[in-house]
């Protein structure tokens, strides 16, 4: 068939949509207070789309630019700031008058900080001379470089290495004269926080199974962190926890809570952290004299954000629907949030944007929903088809970005400018909805009904509330969402055309291929080995492939679940479905062109072949 490709202002959405997911710019602003609690330093890009930090007074909005940089970190003094600049150097300059004061080369074969936001890449200590960071080794492992942390004194630039090991080191912090460090294991599991002391490293606390403890310390040295409620690999449902280093001690702040996955910030004795009740819905959560609550806008995922050092105001940004970055202030009552600047992607103009709403429905158990439904603002009298949008994770919700290219929310978009509908849906497995629910799919089992059910009736609730058309209806799954399309597709005809990239449908032969960390998650999740309950990994999607009617494509990549979806695809075409199997020479979330260009235009093409428009 004939690839139609269709856009604005002369130049196809597609190929607009390829240009950003190339770009290398997708990390959003990142806001850092100076001292004196009214300017924030902030992580940009110009409008060359090069790093870049800027100033800005959150009283008046007036914005200087700083330096050509990024990861800012203000001095405790506000005399200085420290980044990252171009060169891949650590720099620090005056923060009033931009003078540099140092700059730190970087050895070869290191980076600074790691791949995970798992704390702050720079750490300064409380009189400001001295400045802490670990060096990430290129290539780590077995054989591999370690490690390391580094302590800067910024008068001298003299450099010592207080701490290495070959095990991944996570983030370093200032506690007095000692450091505080977050260690993980190789497979990125089980989490440690520890002190280091003349070269040694004395644990604090030991979490087995957490991926992320993001501590942070107090001004009286105690260490904030997040503490893994249902003891498992990935998990959100946390407690706010504080450490007390000198006697163990920890208290419990806030329990059993979906916190972000981001670090508490400190300021005096209050203490905030970012609370997720829903897809998009945040909440501040400040704890301390007086506990105080702050939503942020529903349509706008919060990606980064800080508390200023008086502990008044905090600072954050956000991605909307449409791309969008947003930076906002709020004095910490929650009164009259200011938006402090805007920065629309360039190439936004290429596409057809529709109405997005935050959309609620009921599951089939009562269970409270809710997701994202994006409309074309084209009043039309004839119904429309609908792209259902199943989100990876699948701890977490929504990420702004659609399943193909998991690049951007525009991508959402690009669907309505071919004139279809979309709903980006949630399920009880993201864990925004409380444990309780989550803990429940443990119990039985067949783990992904209820999951299957909380998609299928936000579906329903769509159909009826939204001039679309019930009999072209699309499911779209990457990863873990690509995992639940594999399963509701053997489970019910519902969908008219399935595109599933990623997800595993053996659920046996995912458990024989998987690494240690990998094995003992579904040993969580399914409660034991499939020689231990055998049932439930027979309720894999492998086992019901013969059962697909619905058209699907699957999509898989070299690195991870290949043979598994070759195998998922055979048992549906043997089956008597319809079925196209592309192997790609790529990573779990596409990274070269050629591969992001023949996913989007192939996965398109089939969908348009059985929906139209």
């Amino acid at each position: 068939m004939t690839y139609e490709a269709r856009g604005e202002n002369g130049s196809s959405a597609e190929e607009a949509l390829l240009s950003i997911a190339g770009r290398d710019d997708h990390a959003s602003i990142s806001p850092e207070w100076l001292a004196d609690s009214r300017r924030i330093v902030v992580d940009a890009h110009g409008e060359d789309r090069h790093p870049r930090l800027d100033v800005i007074d959150v009283r008046t909005g007036q914005r200087n630019t700083f330096a050509q940089g990024r990861w800012p970190a203000p001095a405790p003094s506000g005399a200085q700031v420290a980044f990252l600049n171009d060169a891949g150097q650590i720099e620090i300059k005056d923060a009033d008058t931009g003078r540099v004061v140092r700059v730190v080369p970087i050895d070869n074969g290191y980076t600074v900080g790691t791949n995970w936001d798992a704390g702050p890449a720079f750490d300064w200590s409380a009189d400001a001379r001295k400045l802490v960071y670990v060096l990430s080794p290129l290539e780590s492992g077995e054989g591999g470089r370690p490690y390391r942390v580094i302590s800067l004194d910024v008068g001298s630039g003299d450099t010592a290495t207080l701490f290495e090991q070959i095990l991944p080191i996570l983030s370093a912090q200032w506690s007095e004269q000692d450091v505080i460090v977050e260690t993980s294991s190789p497979l990125w599991t089980d989490g440690q926080i520890g002190i280091v002391r003349d070269g040694q490293l004395q644990v604090l606390v030991q979490d087995e199974g957490q991926q992320f403890l993001m501590p942070r310390v107090g001004p009286d040295g105690s260490i904030a962190f997040l503490q893994d409620t249902l003891k498992q690999t990935v998990t959100g449902s946390k407690n706010l926890a504080v450490l007390d280093p000198l006697t163990s001690e920890i208290r419990t702040l806030l329990a059993n809570t979906f916190l972000s996955w981001m670090p508490p910030r400190w300021a005096g004795q209050r203490i905030a952290v970012l609370c997720k009740h829903g897809p998009f819905a945040a909440t501040f959560c400040i704890e301390g004299a007086a506990s105080t609550r702050i939503e942020a806008d529903p349509l706008e995922d919060i990606t980064h954000w800080s508390m200023s050092p008086d502990g008044q105001w905090l600072a954050w940004a956000s991605t909307r629907h449409d791309g969008t970055r947003n930076l906002w202030s709020a004095n910490v009552d929650g009164k009259s949030p200011t938006l402090l600047h805007t920065q629309a992607d360039p190439l936004v103009g290429r596409f057809t944007l529709g109405e997005a709403k935050p959309f609620h429905w009921t599951s089939h158990d009562g269970l409270q929903l809710a997701g994202l439904l994006i409309l074309p603002h084209e009043r039309r009298t004839a119904k429309v088809p609908l792209i259902v949008d199943v989100h990876g994770g699948p701890i977490g919700g929504i990420d702004m970005g659609g399943q193909i290219l998991v690049a951007t929310p525009l991508e959402w978009h690009y669907w309505i400018g071919r004139g279809y509908a979309v709903f980006v849906a949630d399920y009880r497995s993201s864990l925004l909805y409380g444990a309780d629910a989550y803990l429940k799919l443990r119990a039985s089992d067949d783990l992904y009904a209820d999951d299957m059910q909380d998609v299928l009736t936000g579906v329903d609730a769509v159909v009826a509330s939204s001039r679309v058309d019930a009999g072209r209806v699309a499911i779209i799954g990457h990863s873990a969402g690509s995992e639940l399309t594999n399963y509701i597709i053997t489970r019910t005809n519902r969908f008219a055309v399935a595109v599933t990239k990623e997800g595993t449908a053996d659920w046996r032969y995912d458990y024989e291929e998987n690494d240690d960390a990998g094995r003992r998650y579904q040993h969580w999740r399914f409660g034991g080995s499939p020689q231990d309950v055998p049932q439930r990994y027979l309720n894999a999607p492998i086992e019901s492939a013969h059962r697909v009617r619905t058209p699907t494509y699957v999509m898989a990549a070299s690195c991870c679940a290949g043979t598994d979806l070759q195998n998922f695809a055979g048992a549906i075409e043997a089956g008597g479905g319809t079925v196209k199997y592309r192997m790609y020479d790529d990573a779990h979330v596409f990274g070269k062109p050629e591969n992001q260009r023949d996913a989007l235009y192939e996965s398109t093409a089939w969908i348009e072949r059985y929906l139209g428009t």
